[in-house]
């Protein structure tokens, strides 16, 4: 009785520990600041909020995003686009 009792809590804590690790991996922010790099689930550093900071620059000069589009995919592959390096 006491090694399944054990058991179980082993269990739920490595359910929670890999939940954990998969929720903290899905990018998460306002789709149009999303750097490339989190779109394409790349390893990534400070360039990132340099990127989303850019970003808020350009709005508050223009008025909007400079990758809105009409869907998340468009906006996404506009993104993904300004994002190439050539």
């Amino acid at each position: 009785m006491l090694w399944s009792t054990a058991l179980r809590v082993d269990v739920k804590t490595l359910y929670n520990t890999v939940h954990l690790l998969t929720v903290a991996s899905l990018p998460s922010g306002t789709p149009e600041y999303l750097a490339p790099e989190l779109l394409r689930r790349q390893p990534h550093g400070p360039g990132v909020d340099w990127w989303s900071l850019g970003v808020c620059l350009y709005e508050f000069l223009v008025g909007s995003t400079p990758f809105v589009d009409e869907s998340l995919d468009k906006i996404f592959n506009n993104i993904l686009d300004a994002g190439k390096v050539s």
